[in-house]
C-alpha cells in the first residue's frame, strides 16, 4: 500500500499544480466583466498574491514528493525564479493578446510577495514538509 501511495502522491500533485496552473492563465486572461461582482471590495493586489503563493505552494509540493533526491534550497530558488517569470508572462500576456485587459506592474509586484511568502513557508516549516514525504 505504502509503495501505491508513492506512485500516486506526484502525479496527483502534478494534475493539481497543471490544472491550478491552467485556473490562474484562464482567469487572467478572460473578460471578467460578466461575473457576478462581490458585495465587498477585495484587493486584486491580495488575490494575486494569495493564487500566486498557492501556485508556488502546489508546485513545491510536487517537485518535493516526485523526487527521492532532497535538493529543497535549490528546488525552492527554482521554482521561486520559474512562477515569478511565469506571472510575468502572464501579465505581458495581459496586455499584448487580450483587449479587455491591461499588464499592470504593481500585479507583478503582488505575485512576488505572494511568491516569497510561500518561498518563506516552506523553508520554516523544512522538517515537517520532509517528515511528511518520509511517511509517505
Amino acid at each position: 500500500m505504502k509503495h501505491i501511495k508513492s506512485l500516486l502522491a506526484p502525479k496527483l500533485l502534478f494534475t493539481a499544480a497543471l490544472l491550478y496552473t491552467c485556473f490562474i492563465a484562464y482567469g487572467s486572461l478572460v473578460n471578467t466583466g460578466s461575473l457576478p461582482k462581490l458585495d465587498y471590495a477585495v484587493s486584486d493586489k491580495l488575490i494575486h498574491a494569495l493564487s500566486y503563493f498557492l501556485l508556488f505552494i502546489v508546485w513545491f509540493f510536487y517537485l518535493i514528493f516526485k523526487s527521492n533526491k532532497i535538493f529543497y534550497f535549490k528546488k525552492t530558488t527554482f521554482l521561486c525564479v520559474i512562477v515569478f517569470c511565469y506571472g510575468i508572462v502572464i501579465e505581458v500576456l495581459q496586455g499584448t493578446v487580450t483587449t479587455v485587459r491591461e499588464a499592470d506592474y504593481y500585479d507583478v509586484i503582488a505575485n512576488g510577495v505572494g511568491i516569497l511568502f510561500g518561498c518563506f513557508v516552506v523553508i520554516l516549516s523544512k522538517n515537517k514538509i520532509l517528515k511528511l514525504k518520509n511517511s509517505i
